[in-house]
């Protein structure tokens, strides 16, 4: 009796440890659902219980581990609020992010508490449970089959997830992802008697997207449209840079061969008449940029007229190619990106000398910087308007 005794104390204080852990647990994603609450009234405790909520996720996935190869952990009570935390924590609530975006912190602060209130509620109910074994090669086969289906899934969701909050934070929300494809903004700006509308683009979309822009261009008046495209006059670009061939590949159009463009590049040719509307180019010269970035767009252009993946191996593998090395990206997002926001920033502001009304249809990604300078010169916007550039449904298109 006395060995039974010895043999079985051991397992009862393992046990206790794992319900300390498991009641502790519970406890503290319970909490933590109420200080997401609390935040949605006081912001400054988002902070705590987003740190909160990433332990919490770490303890979880160290729980289910646990569950996976012991049958003694109660599933019913560790993988509900496991599965929560993943959704919210690491999936970034997909898809709430892509429906109601404003709505995400609620959503997920009132869904933390109903899954801690049930679980809880299961935790109270006094059930005689039968005694399990510490290891069951059947449980594992199971919680194993699970596993394997539902990470895939976790990853893919937590990657789109990150891919569309990452565009829509980096372009100001001018560019975002929803349930019926990817949208493009459109906002107008006041100040006085001047206009700035900016209109955000997109390299490729659907043609009714490119037709939709150049309905709404204005026919008459004292306007001008400031076009984006980088011209090439000393020929230093080996191959032509196009994104025709990849529109293609998906039933899409590209900008460069919309009507919308070839429209603007004709009007840009032939001298305005009096009332009439003025195209203008408002972009650089190819010759402004470093010759690393220059080297950058053939590459791209390469990579673009043949996108497979042995070239695509070999455009960022090459320890030559400039789409592999940090420091060259650098250079080439200045020069992309800073120092272009710059110049088309200075033609906004010598156009609007002469005119009332000044758009500006340009990549999604330069418009934020621009939008927050003509904040500073007293601009104000007036309204917003979404198009969509590509619909996810055929059917849309």
């Amino acid at each position: 009796m006395r060995l039974q005794l010895r043999a079985f104390t051991p397992r009862l204080r393992i046990t206790g440890v794992v319900q300390a852990w498991i009641v502790t647990f519970l406890g503290a994603f319970f909490l933590d659902g109420v200080l997401a609450v609390a935040a949605l009234l006081f912001p400054a405790l988002t902070g705590p219980a987003a740190s909160g909520g990433w332990i919490l996720f770490g303890i979880s996935m160290l729980l289910y581990a646990v569950s996976v190869f012991s049958p003694r952990i109660p599933k019913h009570l560790i993988w509900p609020p496991a599965a929560f935390l993943t959704w919210a924590f690491f999936c970034g609530g997909f898809p709430l992010a892509f429906v109601e975006p404003q709505a995400v912190p609620g959503i997920l602060a009132w869904s933390q508490i109903g899954v801690g209130l049930v679980v809880m509620a299961l935790v109270l109910r006094r059930q005689r449970a039968a005694a399990k074994p510490a290891f069951s090669w059947r449980n594992l086969a199971i919680s194993g089959l699970v596993t394997v289906a539902v990470v895939p899934l976790a990853f893919t969701a937590a990657t789109i997830n990150s891919l569309g909050v990452y565009m829509e934070a980096s372009t100001g929300g001018y560019l975002k992802i929803r349930p019926g494809g990817l949208l493009l903004e459109e906002r107008e700006f006041r100040k006085g008697t001047k206009c700035v509308r900016l209109v955000s683009m997109v390299h490729i979309g659907n043609k009714r997207f490119y037709d939709q822009i150049d309905a709404s261009l204005p026919k008459d008046g004292e306007a001008v449209v400031l076009l984006e495209g980088v011209t090439d006059e000393q020929m230093l670009l080996k191959r032509h840079f196009s994104y025709t061939h990849v529109a293609r590949m998906f039933g899409l159009e590209s900008q460069e061969a919309s009507l919308l463009q070839g429209k603007a590049k004709e009007a840009v040719s032939r001298p305005s008449s009096t009332g009439a509307v003025e195209y203008r180019d408002a972009d650089v010269d190819v010759s402004t940029f470093h010759p690393e970035t220059i080297e950058f767009i053939q590459r791209l252009g390469a990579l673009l007229a043949n996108p497979t993946a042995a070239s695509l191996a070999l455009a960022f593998c090459d320890p030559d190619s400039p789409l592999g090395k940090p420091a060259a990206q650098k250079t080439v997002l200045n020069d992309i990106l800073s120092s272009r926001n710059r110049h088309l920033l200075s033609e906004i502001d010598a156009a609007l000398l002469a005119h009332d009304t000044v758009v500006v249809p340009w990549g999604a990604m330069h418009l934020s910087w621009i939008e927050t300078e003509l904040k500073t010169q007293g601009f104000h916007q007036t309204y917003s308007l979404d198009r969509p550039a590509i619909r996810f449904l055929p059917s849309a298109r």
